[in-house]
């Protein structure tokens, strides 16, 4: 009777620690999601100001602005999708699910698909 006990007592006390370092461990990883989507929303905003002033450039043509703005899409895009990924990698360490969840922004008149980042289910 007192193994038994001591056998339950011990699968509750582990079934705790579990739960709290489940929390503890989605805690940091929706920190680390806040963080990195502080970071796209930046980038978001600076790729947005640089289109601008490029589509205000009176010496560029309008081929030479469109290709401009496509390469800082490119680059807003690669970014955005390096820094989720890394996000991803480091929740999934931690036995935590994030994933991307794609939002339209307008750049330089164009619409572009950027993946901010949301916390799932541990």
């Amino acid at each position: 009777m007192k193994k038994l006990l001591a056998a339950v007592l011990l699968g509750l006390t582990l079934f705790t620690f579990n739960t709290v370092e489940a929390e503890a461990a989605k805690q940091t990883v929706e920190e680390l999601v806040l963080e990195t989507n502080t970071e796209i929303d930046i980038m978001i905003l600076e790729a947005q100001l640089e289109a601008d002033l490029v589509l205000l450039d009176d010496s560029l043509t309008d081929e030479e602005k469109d290709e401009a703005i496509n390469d800082i899409i490119f680059k807003l895009v690669y970014e955005t999708e390096r820094l989720s990924s890394k996000a991803i990698q480091k929740a999934a360490k931690q036995g935590v699910v994030i994933y991307c969840f794609y939002k339209e922004v307008e750049i330089g008149g164009k619409t572009v698909l950027v993946d901010p980042l949301r916390v799932g289910e541990l």
